[in-house]
């Protein structure tokens, strides 16, 4: 039988002296705990929560190297982030922008290079899930193809960032699917590379929406679908998308969210 991991990050304040401030948030903890229930609900083994403090660059890696090892093909690996989405200065000019995207862990940004490399890494046939619920999520995984399920030349909280306008079509021309990537990959993303995500009294504006939707696994649509019914109540600051990657990309937002492979 395959099988689900689930890894699920919720950050509600950073280290002091690893940014400029400690950033604080309301919802990403719970986000987490969301994203976790969801995997119990839907049958992954064991999910795990790293809050906080917990979750640092290196038990993020860590775990994550640990999901690498295990999963085989037809296994299925959930992971969730809530908390600051960043960007900073690209170092090898490979962005239109001139500016990295970043997941803002307790002690240190991990930027989307990095994170990158780590998808060539998982075996071929493993099914990657990805929830972002932060600013500038869109490219923060350095996901893209051909395949965005919402308009991917629209103009574009929790943040460490300034607004800019970029050319959408520029980053998607050199972001296309990675031939060394052998996984295939999903991405739900907040909201664009250029806006930013909102924080909540208990969950996030985008994890609340989700969970509506999801409905303790009610909902009988696709992944596309539960994102444009999430983009129609969210209102015009925060645009979701899905991005697709792998050889079997075009069939992933047609699947019904969360659901393990039989």
């Amino acid at each position: 039988m395959p099988k689900g991991l689930s890894l699920n990050i919720g950050i509600n304040r950073l280290k002091t002296g690893a940014y400029r401030g400690q950033g604080l948030l309301r919802a990403p903890e719970n986000d987490a705990r969301a994203m976790a229930a969801i995997a119990v609900t839907e049958g992954y083994t064991c999910p795990t929560l790293l809050l906080t403090e917990e979750a640092t660059r290196s038990n993020f890696l860590s775990h994550l190297d640990h999901c690498i090892r295990i999963l085989e093909p037809g296994d299925t690996f959930l992971l969730s982030f809530s908390g600051h989405g960043g960007q900073i200065a690209d170092d090898n000019n490979d962005e239109a922008d001139g500016k990295d995207e970043t997941w803002c862990f307790y002690d240190g940004h991990i930027i989307d290079d990095e994170i990158g490399q780590k998808w060539k890494q998982f075996n071929e046939g493993v099914r990657i899930i990805v929830v972002s619920s932060s600013c500038h999520s869109r490219t923060a995984l350095r996901i893209w193809s051909n395949d965005c399920f919402s308009n991917p030349y629209s103009p574009g909280t929790r943040c460490w960032s300034r607004e800019v306008t970029i050319n959408a079509h520029t980053v998607l021309s050199k972001h296309l699917n990675d031939p060394e990537i052998k996984a295939d990959i999903i991405h739900l993303s907040a909201c664009e590379d250029q806006r930013r995500a909102q924080d909540g009294a208990h969950y996030s504006r985008f994890t609340s929406l989700l969970l509506k939707f999801w409905d303790y696994g009610r909902f009988d649509g696709t992944y596309q679908d539960i994102i444009r019914n999430i983009e129609q109540e969210a209102g015009y600051l925060q645009k979701p998308e899905v991005q697709t990657m792998g050889f079997s990309r075009t069939n992933l937002a047609l699947q019904h969210p969360f659901k393990l492979r039989v």
